[in-house]
């Protein structure tokens, strides 16, 4: 289920989400995997397990849902656990903690690519830092490039640049696009490359009366009138 979906049902932000997703899996609660089309190598969407392990036997608590209605909410204590995160979220070790999360982001795409991008690259670091702290996560990044590498990869689009020139992080991780890109669907990529896809020269041999005209330019002869005027007549027919 997307992130979207979720935030759907539970009646809050797409970003109350992702930061939700994230904190619970640095607690370890839970696991995220993407899911693959065996197919298509395509990302599919993610599954979300609960961590072996993790203890949840706790008394349920019913908390008033809009129209009167009640829901089973389960607790689990990690206030000592959160108070940790949370300090160590704002304590001088961020950094080196986007630093790691980029890394990956960046090793990902230049393995997906067969580039050669640079972790610690600013303009790298510039793309990507801002989207880890406004709540996209690691995974969220890879599913943008999943879902492009699909849609590009061997693509040239009108404007004669090849799509695989675009993923780059600076245009991937820009913040205007990457919600539609994470939200993309990769399995229009066939109707793309219809439309964009590189198309094979079209060979034709040159006019006789192109070249007549233009060797009589370089000898110095007048034009003899338009081409259109050589042509011949309807008597002239047989």
């Amino acid at each position: 289920m997307s992130n979207k979906e979720l935030a759907k049902r539970l009646r809050c932000k797409r970003n109350t989400v992702i930061n939700c997703i994230h904190e619970l899996k640095d607690l370890g609660y839970i696991q995220t995997k993407e899911v693959i089309d065996p197919e298509t190598g395509a990302t599919r969407g993610r599954a979300i397990s609960l961590t072996p392990g993790v203890n949840l036997n706790v008394p349920p608590q019913l908390n008033e849902m809009d129209g009167g209605g009640t829901t089973n909410c389960t607790q689990i204590d990690h206030s000592n656990k959160t108070s940790n995160k949370t300090n160590k979220r704002s304590s001088q070790a961020e950094p080196d903690t986007l630093a790691v999360q980029c890394k990956e982001v960046i090793e990902y795409l230049n393995e997906k690519t067969g580039k050669h991008f640079k972790p610690n690259a600013k303009g790298n670091r510039g793309a990507i830092y801002p989207r880890l702290k406004e709540g996209y996560t690691v995974e969220d990044m890879k599913t943008v490039i999943n879902n492009m590498y699909s849609l590009w990869h061997s693509v040239r689009f009108r404007n004669g640049e090849l799509g695989d020139n675009y993923l780059k992080p600076e245009t991937l991780f820009r913040s205007s696009k990457i919600d539609g890109y994470l939200n993309a669907n990769p399995n229009t990529a066939n109707n793309q490359r219809q439309r964009y896809g590189k198309r094979a020269p079209i060979n034709e041999p040159t006019p006789k009366w192109f070249k007549r005209e233009q060797e009589q330019k370089e000898q110095g002869k007048p034009d003899q009138g338009n081409w259109m005027d050589q042509l011949p007549d309807e008597s002239e027919v047989q």
